[in-house]
């Protein structure tokens, strides 16, 4: 199962590579990788497409901050269930600000699985974040009003805040699933004999 999961691994990290095994000096197999496969590029200009990466980051650090003060301000937070949505909601956060990370450091022109990594996965991860922030409001907001030993004006702060976390995740989420990406064709045709690393995508 193991060696399984990683030939899966292995073939999407190479996925649209063309693999041809020579020989060196010494007589050993060496085996050289070659991406055949499409590039993919956001359609916008260079100076608007920094603008775009500016505003995704500064929407991600707006909800991460949002997160981490609605649970410092909110005293039902601390409740065990609203303490785990709390925590789970930082953890797609921060697994968000992963794939944020590698979409503002991605080429221009992109492999299909840096586009993969970092826009699909950006765009999943946000989803999850926004439900994650929405979803902690909503149970910091039951709590405060279910269990008397919570007030809900000790709570209404974090409530807003962990909504309006939830805005700037959603709003994160919205510019890049509306961000248009271009296919661009293959800069290197298949060379003769070389296999597909991946059989389920070959270039033809």
């Amino acid at each position: 199962m193991a060696k399984q999961n990683e030939r899966k691994a292995y073939h999407r990290f190479f996925e649209d590579y063309a693999e041809i095994q020579t020989s060196n000096a010494k007589g050993k197999t060496v085996v050289q990788r070659i991406y055949v496969g499409h590039y993919y590029r956001v359609d916008l200009p260079d100076d608007a497409h920094q603008k775009r990466k500016i505003a995704l980051l500064l929407l991600f650090i707006a909800a991460l901050a949002l997160c981490l003060y609605g649970g410092l301000t909110a005293p039902a937070s601390g409740a065990r269930l609203t303490a785990l949505m709390t925590m789970l909601s930082l953890l797609m956060l921060v697994l968000l600000g992963a794939a944020i990370f590698y979409r503002l450091t991605a080429p221009r022109e992109m492999e299909k699985r840096v586009y993969r990594d970092s826009s699909d996965r950006l765009k999943a991860l946000g989803v999850l974040s926004t439900l994650g922030l929405f979803a902690t409001a909503l149970g910091v907001l039951v709590t405060a009003l279910a269990n008397e030993r919570y007030r809900f004006s000790d709570n209404a702060p974090g409530i807003l805040t962990f909504a309006l976390g939830g805005g700037c995740a959603l709003w994160l989420t919205l510019l890049e699933r509306r961000t248009r990406y271009i296919e661009l064709p293959p800069k290197h045709q298949r060379p003769e004999g070389g296999a597909p690393t991946q059989q389920e995508t070959p270039n033809e």
